[in-house]
């Protein structure tokens, strides 16, 4: 690969008078720790940015510009990756009707969301709160995102309003939103 790489620098820039021979085996010896398709990047990017035959240390301070690149650019995420996420199967199972929503939600812990419904609704079931888990869900999540805001009133995300539980005549719970009490 050094060789082809050292044929592709000559091509580009004077060679005269170089041992390209001995720079071979001066490359092999340098970046022999690098893949080959990290090697051949750093040297295109040489022979684009110089205007002279590239040493080694040039080679070297490409192969750490591509290594910064690497790192720093956002991550993306393979769209050819089997989804095998349990919360996402389970979602999709109960959409399609392979799972019982009753059965999912008589598994799942409510104690946090049990302790919360109970400052509104003091006399409110297990089966109520699993009923209205969606609505007491919201609640939470505008509660937490509340406490930041009674810290520092600057970082008010939801605009001064949060959401209030009301419980209609047949059980189940509306959410309303209401005017922050700061």
């Amino acid at each position: 690969m050094c060789a082809n790489l050292i044929k592709r620098c000559a091509s580009n820039f004077d060679s005269y008078g170089k041992d390209l021979k001995l720079l071979s085996v001066q490359w092999m010896e340098s970046f022999q720790k690098y893949n080959d398709d990290l090697m051949e990047t750093a040297v295109i990017l040489c022979i684009s940015s110089l205007k002279k035959f590239p040493m080694i240390s040039n080679i070297k301070d490409a192969i750490k510009e591509l290594a910064y690149d690497e790192q720093s650019k956002p991550k993306q995420l393979s769209w050819d990756v089997k989804r095998t996420s349990s919360l996402h199967q389970k979602i999709m199972d109960m959409a399609t009707g392979k799972t019982d929503t009753k059965d999912y939600l008589s598994k799942a812990d409510i104690t946090e969301m049990r302790k919360y419904s109970k400052v509104f609704f003091p006399d409110i079931s297990d089966e109520s709160i699993l009923k209205n888990y969606p609505e007491f869900d919201s609640g939470m999540e505008s509660q937490a995102m509340c406490f930041a805001c009674r810290t520092d009133p600057s970082v008010c995300i939801t605009k001064g309003y949060q959401i209030r539980h009301r419980m209609e005549s047949n059980g189940y719970i509306k959410n309303e939103m209401a005017k922050c009490q700061k």
